[in-house]
């Protein structure tokens, strides 16, 4: 099995803090993404909610042991597009914040660096793009890997490419480590959204709508948290030796 897939699973269930509705966004395959997206609703009701709400019984302090590890993990990519970013003194927190976890935070599963202040950071490569000026492109909804656009599927392979859980192991045993990652992550951010998914779904005259509109806003809000003046990037010559 090509574990691969970049994000297999997750995304669609990232949707947080966002205040109100923006539908300001071009949504040309509409009718394609409609189709997708009710794709996904059977697969979510059949395969990832149930195994989710399985996960859910645990004990507390192991999906927060899970959550931990999973956001620990994610930290070299955060690191990488930090840095090319040209956001040093962010690149330099993460770096930090690995650190700690991975040796005092015995590999991550808890969480000491938030306790020393050291606050977690999330950055990707389809808010690298954005920085540098690429357009999002059209709106797009693909089954298993959620909403998006052309310019955060690139960031998806971006993020790959770079992550080092994507080039672990050398031998067999690495596509079960990908994919076991990959598959614990989506359940994990599942179990996480139960409530506030079901609500979107009760409340919503148009659930596909709420998502787009969610995504849009959430996705908008991440890249200007991490906007960066252009004339302060690093030139794309200064990684030829990174």
């Amino acid at each position: 099995m090509n574990s691969k897939i970049p994000h297999i699973l997750t995304v669609l269930f990232f949707l947080t803090g966002c205040a109100g509705l923006n539908t300001e966004q071009s949504d040309p395959l509409e009718s394609f993404n409609r189709s997708m997206f009710a794709v996904n609703q059977g697969l979510d009701k059949v395969i990832l909610k149930p195994t989710a709400q399985v996960y859910g019984v645990l004990p507390q302090p192991v999906k927060m042991g899970v959550g931990n590890v999973l956001a620990n993990l994610s930290l070299p990519v955060t690191f990488l597009n930090q840095t090319m970013q040209g956001e040093t003194a962010s690149a330099g927190n993460t770096l930090v914040r690995f650190s700690v976890n991975s040796t005092i935070g015995i590999l991550g599963i808890f969480d000491v660096a938030s306790g020393l202040g050291v606050r977690h950071q999330r950055e990707d490569f389809g808010q690298t793009l954005a920085v540098y000026g690429v357009g999002s492109g059209p709106y797009i909804f693909l089954p298993i890997l959620g909403p998006g656009n052309p310019r955060d599927l690139i960031g998806r392979a971006g993020d790959a490419v770079i992550n080092p859980i994507y080039w672990a192991g050398n031998n067999d045993d690495e596509d079960d480590i990908r994919l076991g990652v990959t598959l614990i992550s989506g359940i994990h951010a599942r179990e996480g959204a139960l409530e506030l998914l079901e609500e979107l779904e009760n409340t919503s005259v148009d659930y596909y709508t709420t998502v787009k509109s969610l995504y849009i806003q959430n996705r908008d809000s991440e890249i200007k948290n991490g906007a960066t003046n252009i004339d302060d990037l690093p030139e794309i010559d200064d990684f030829d030796d990174f």
